[in-house]
């Protein structure tokens, strides 16, 4: 019997006691994120793309001696406006005037001589008639007169550049505008040498120049909705206005006009150089000033969008969370144009109809397991936006 026992424990150690299975470890659940998405949509968008330009007056003349003395009289304070053929300063004129009285001697006295000679040849032409007088000595007479007409022409050459000379010594302003500060004042002699004894500035219009990169150029004629190869620049131009952005964030109060585009590309930078005219009435514009400039499309055009708060940003560039057709979440890579507004305006990536992640992103990874709830929508601009980003400078 002790035998027995033993054998009959072993076996039921062998075979186990009933009810005391080893336990197998519970599967958890998947339980499915909340997230608010936005489906991905075409919508009307005022597109712009931003430029570092500056600004260039629309005259600017220095103004030079054209005649030698010495300055007199100085007839502006640096910074005044002028206007046209205000006087800027005074040289010296007695030597000029005391000029003009000598080329008027002499043209008085070249007239008398005319007048002589004139008198000479009607006499020696009637003599010539009558046969009391040759030929060869009325030729003689006649050159006399036209070397008498010849000089009385010289003499008034003469006295027009005398005049001129006694008017260049008012230096006077050829365009209206705004006068620089000058380094001359009375009692400095000056001449052509000097260089310029200031310059006077007409900033009302102003031009902005900057340059596009020829993909630049694509975009926009892509954005106006012009086919590069058979739209023409005019085109191009009647379909965006300017915006200028001033240092402190504010927008110039006056729309530019895009008035040139260069048909050359310029190989050393690969840009197109582009040019817009500003009105400038107050003088806020200064020539020489760089300023941020924003070409705005004139017409909406259809874009795709999704709202800037659902992208994100990883080594392979911008990406979104999308909802697939099982709710699980494939980050997807897009190429991003500009903000409008709060929407992001995508050009690759996105298909309309796509469920982009927008609210939930904390708690979602690519694969994860969700479920859509009601977001808030987005608010579309109510006026167009400044893009947030352009290359081309």
């Amino acid at each position: 019997m002790k035998r027995i026992i033993p054998a009959i424990a072993a076996a039921l150690v062998l075979s186990g006691f009933p009810g005391c299975e080893e336990k197998k470890t519970p599967q958890p659940i998947a339980h499915a994120v909340p997230v608010g998405v936005f489906e991905a949509a075409k919508m009307p968008v005022t597109t712009s793309q931003s430029y570092a330009g500056f600004v260039e007056a629309e005259s600017t003349v220095e103004i030079v001696a054209r005649v030698p003395g010495f300055i007199t009289r100085k007839h502006f304070s640096g910074g005044e406006r002028v206007t046209a053929n205000q006087p800027l300063f005074e040289i010296e004129k007695d030597q000029y005037a005391a000029a003009v009285k000598g080329r008027e001697a002499t043209l008085l006295k070249a007239r008398a001589g005319l007048r002589q000679a004139t008198a000479e040849e009607r006499r020696s032409a009637r003599l010539l008639r009558s046969g009391d007088i040759s030929q060869a000595a009325y030729d003689i007479v006649k050159a006399q007169h036209d070397a008498a007409a010849a000089t009385v022409a010289l003499a008034e050459a003469d006295l027009t550049n005398a005049r001129l000379d006694l008017g260049f010594a008012t230096i006077r302003s050829p365009i209206d505008g705004r006068v620089s500060d000058s380094a001359f004042s009375a009692g400095n002699f000056v001449s052509m040498a000097s260089g310029p004894l200031t310059t006077v500035v007409n900033a009302q219009p102003v031009y902005v120049y900057f340059g596009v990169s020829s993909p630049g150029l694509q975009r926009l004629f892509s954005q106006a909705g012009l086919d590069i190869v058979s739209s023409s620049h005019d085109k191009l131009r009647e379909s965006y206005t300017a915006v200028i952005v001033l240092g402190d964030g504010t927008e110039y109060p006056h729309k530019g006009t895009l008035t040139f585009i260069d048909p050359l590309v310029d190989k050393s930078t690969n840009t197109v150089r582009m040019k817009v005219r500003f009105n400038n009435p107050d003088g806020i514009l200064l020539p020489g000033q760089f300023v941020n400039i924003r070409l705005v499309s004139k017409k909406p055009t259809s874009q795709m969008v999704v709202p800037t708060i659902s992208i994100s940003f990883s080594q392979a560039g911008a990406r979104v969370m999308v909802v697939g057709g099982d709710n699980r979440i494939e980050p997807r890579i897009i190429s991003t144009a500009f903000e409008y507004g709060r929407m992001t305006v995508v050009e690759s990536g996105i298909n309309p109809g796509d469920k982009v992640v927008t609210e939930g992103l904390g708690r979602i990874a690519p694969g994860a397991l969700v479920v859509i709830v009601p977001a808030e929508p987005p608010t579309p601009p109510a006026t167009p936006a400044p893009a947030a980003t352009a290359e081309d400078k």
